[in-house]
């Protein structure tokens, strides 16, 4: 399993950078060892993962939904494609010894949506009020610059989105429910957050 970053990364952090250059090279070392010896490999590239026990931004966006806060996310339309823990594991399933996916690479998702949708969705789930308030987005850059959080410029003003028709033309079959993924992933938090 390597990542979409492996795909794009000019990130300006070089953390981000380095993370997806050095995908990038462990994907062009498994397919050297396809060619050569013909070592049977697939590599997965999935966007942003969810799920039971999902961890950082994922994490801290649910936590933000179930507090009270007017968020400032309202027309924050660009979109960014999600996977599930679940449509990963149906995917790794459904390929599993298929000779036609040795030597490819698919990028994968189960979700394209935006993020002022995303939160909607999730304050559904949370039994939360949704309160987005709309904020220009000169000014909030202006607001994250002084906030010294030049890195969420970019995760929120810009589309992430993967490409999946490959993997989709080759695998149709394999029946994704990322709202009922989502559900599993809000319902683990209720019951884990006060742990």
């Amino acid at each position: 399993i390597s990542s979409i970053k492996a795909n794009c990364y000019s990130s300006d952090l070089p953390k981000e950078k380095f993370y997806g250059l050095s995908k990038k090279k462990a994907e062009n070392f498994l397919l050297y060892l396809f060619k050569k010896h013909h070592f049977p490999v697939t590599i997965l590239r999935p966007c942003l993962i969810y799920g039971p026990g999902v961890k950082a931004n994922f994490y801290n966006l649910i936590k933000l939904c179930d507090s009270l806060i007017p968020l400032p996310f309202k027309k924050i339309e660009y979109q960014r494609s999600y996977i599930s823990i679940f449509s990963i594991q149906k995917i790794i399933s459904g390929i599993l010894c298929h000779q036609k996916a040795f030597g490819a690479i698919y990028e994968i998702k189960d979700l394209d949506i935006s993020l002022e949708n995303l939160i909607k969705k999730i304050k559904t789930l949370l039994d939360r009020p949704c309160h987005l308030l709309y904020i220009p987005p000169f000014l909030l850059k202006k607001t994250l610059k002084l906030l010294n959080k030049h890195h969420h410029i970019n995760k929120l003003f810009t589309s992430v989105t993967c490409n999946d028709e490959k993997f989709k033309n080759q695998f149709d079959t394999i029946d994704f429910t990322p709202l009922k993924d989502l559900n599993k992933t809000i319902q683990w938090y209720k019951k884990t957050k006060n742990k």
